[in-house]
């Protein structure tokens, strides 16, 4: 699945901000390209995800996820996770999805342009990005098992979330891509997954949250 990693082109330092272009009335964000005649603005665009938890692994436990296509962007949205056990690693999956749904409903609507082949989906969790380009693969030629022969954690979700990638290619001829970045280059979609579970961004809260939302461990794949 090595397909779906985007490889950024080479602007500037290759951070999010230098790659992307950010059109303030268009609701998105769009993705630059380097010619040899230079650097071009695409009509591809790029969704930022975020997932969010408090509590991580306490019975007390609330996480929600967050999606964000651009500043000011009525497109730019948040959910609580109120199905299945609330943890970091589901928000973060499903947090994935929403946006990729949300491509969908563009698409059907009318509202995502024509030319539009290619989403890049970025997301500061490596958890999600390996699992989607890489370990998949083997589960899938494993029955959904890890290394171990154990049953991959959050399996359902992962199959949930590799299925919509492959609809959304066969089906509706856009191609996803994932880029896994510093949490720092992904602000908006954090802020929009705090707002799903009642955080403010910033201050103290910030960094409880942070601590609990790490506490998630990694099983073996």
């Amino acid at each position: 699945m090595s397909h779906r990693i985007y490889h950024p082109p080479r602007i500037g330092n290759q951070t999010p901000q230098e790659i992307f272009q950010e059109s303030y009335g268009s609701n998105f964000t769009f993705i630059r390209k380097r010619y040899p005649s230079g650097v071009t603005t695409t009509s591809n665009i790029a969704i930022f995800a975020d997932g969010a938890c408090t509590d991580n692994g306490k019975p007390s436990a609330r996480a929600g996820m967050g999606v964000y296509f651009g500043p000011g962007s009525r497109y730019n949205f948040h959910q609580a996770l109120n199905r299945g056990r609330p943890t970091n690693q589901r928000a973060e999956i499903r947090a994935a999805m929403l946006a990729l749904h949300k491509v969908r409903e563009l698409i059907e609507n009318g509202e995502l342009r024509g030319d539009t082949k290619t989403v890049v989906l970025v997301l500061d969790s490596a958890y999600v990005v390996n699992a989607m380009t890489d370990w998949v693969t083997k589960w899938k030629g494993n029955g959904w098992r890890d290394v171990n022969g154990r049953v991959v954690a959050n399996k359902g979700d992962f199959q949930e979330l590799d299925t919509l990638i492959d609809e959304l290619e066969s089906d509706d001829r856009v191609y996803v891509k994932l880029w896994h970045v510093d949490r720092t280059h992904n602000t908006g979609a954090d802020q929009e997954a705090r707002k799903a579970i009642g955080w403010s961004y910033g201050g103290s809260s910030q960094h409880v949250l942070t601590m609990y939302c790490n506490s998630d461990s990694d099983s073996d794949y």
